[in-house]
């Protein structure tokens, strides 16, 4: 009897799933476990095989955005995203579609006088082959870009990404560059025409670690801001560099303190160090030693992983090619540039600092609101020392 009972109780379930989903479709949109599918008619929009689109399909589309849109707004914050193929992303307004205006479009070019568009042949080892394919030169000013990456549309996290453009509003301020994952196949093999063995390397690792590695060579190529998707911008970027240098002597490269753990008996617990920078918000001008350095060693470095590295284990993933390894290469090139220095003097930092032509910001600015820290904007709306907050989602985690 109780059998029968669930037997019974089981079909009524998959039939109300059946009229969910069938209701949903008629809506040009359905919701499946993890994301929103679009559907069309094949004859009426886009074939699935070549994306191609007639007219009504920006109409069409706008409807169904509006669909999924009221779909993340009744569901739980960050367990909805949409998915709609790389010929139908909705891009939010404000942000350009790659393969417009990107910088990325003219990855073969290196914009300065001397410069030409020649391949890299002459280098030998792979440094040599980075600097003559973008040569860094400190009085260029910082391209005004900022690069984000996520899966495909905003969705409920349409606030912290809208953030980033409320900043920038003026004309002649930071464009917003937003990248999918439909299209970091494109960008990276944009960007590695010159030097193959970047695509090459970017095909042998694991997605997350090929997200660190694309941002890595997008922002060494190009320069300009890179910040995740889960942060929230509290003050423009101009902003940001005024508090480093000056008119006629900006930063090359830009970050902030992520952790000091100085006297905390439990800093092994933390990626093994006791300072971390802030490797989800960082600003370089294209060429920078620092970004050379990275993808020089993260590039010899590839081979091994399968070996020495768990793709799934956060801890390996940080030192492969997140912040471990982000900060390890700051902190270096810093030494190196700078006599005297060590990473002992970032430890209480409490303004914004030059050590050679990086600027470190104090915690706040950008690690704001961690419970050991304070500072957090909900609690100090009017802190000007906050720049911008990570809110730490971990969605690479997942």
């Amino acid at each position: 009897m109780i059998t029968r009972k669930r037997s019974k109780f089981l079909a009524a379930v998959f039939v109300l799933i059946a009229l969910i989903l069938l209701a949903f479709r008629s809506q040009s949109a359905f919701q499946g476990d993890a994301f929103v599918y679009f559907t069309f008619q094949e004859d009426e929009l886009c074939t699935e095989d070549s994306g191609s689109c007639d007219a009504s399909y920006d109409e069409t589309l706008e409807e169904a955005t509006a669909i999924v849109s009221k779909i993340a707004l009744d569901s739980p914050r960050g367990t909805i995203q949409t998915r709609t193929g790389p010929a139908k992303i909705v891009y939010p307004s404000g942000y350009e579609r790659f393969g417009l205006k990107s910088p990325a479009d003219e990855a073969t070019i290196v914009k300065h006088a001397e410069a030409t568009t020649t391949p890299v042949l002459v280098a030998s080892t792979l440094a040599q082959q980075l600097e003559e394919w973008v040569p860094y030169i400190a009085q260029e000013p910082i391209n005004k870009v900022i690069w984000q990456t996520w899966h495909d549309d905003p969705g409920p996290l349409s606030i912290p990404f809208a953030s980033w453009r409320d900043r920038h509003q003026e004309k002649d301020s930071f464009k917003r560059y937003f990248v999918s994952d439909a299209e970091t196949e494109q960008l990276m093999t944009r960007l590695s025409r010159d030097l193959p063995v970047l695509k090459t390397t970017y095909d042998s690792l694991p997605r997350i670690m090929q997200l660190d590695y694309l941002r890595t060579a997008a922002l060494f190529k190009d320069g300009g801001v890179y910040a995740d998707f889960d942060t929230m911008c509290y003050q423009p970027v101009e902003s940001w560099l005024k508090l480093c240098g000056d008119e006629k002597h900006t930063p090359g490269f830009a970050v902030g303190i992520d952790m000091d753990l100085e006297g905390d008996l439990n800093f092994d617990q933390v990626d093994g160090r006791q300072l971390l920078l802030s490797d989800y918000i960082w600003v370089a001008r294209k060429g920078h030693p620092i970004l050379r350095d990275l993808l020089r060693d993260m590039t010899i470095d590839s081979p091994q992983w399968p070996h020495e590295a768990t793709p799934g284990n956060v801890s390996d993933v940080r030192a492969w090619t997140g912040r471990v390894r982000f900060t390890d290469t700051v902190i270096r090139h810093v030494q190196k540039s700078v006599k005297g220095f060590s990473a002992q003097k970032l430890h209480g930092l409490k303004e914004a600092k030059m050590f050679g032509d990086v600027c470190v910001f104090e915690i706040a600015a950008f690690g704001s609101g961690q419970r050991k820290f304070g500072n957090s904007p909900e609690t100090e709306p009017g802190n000007k020392r906050i720049l911008a907050k990570h809110y730490f989602m971990r969605s690479w985690e997942k």
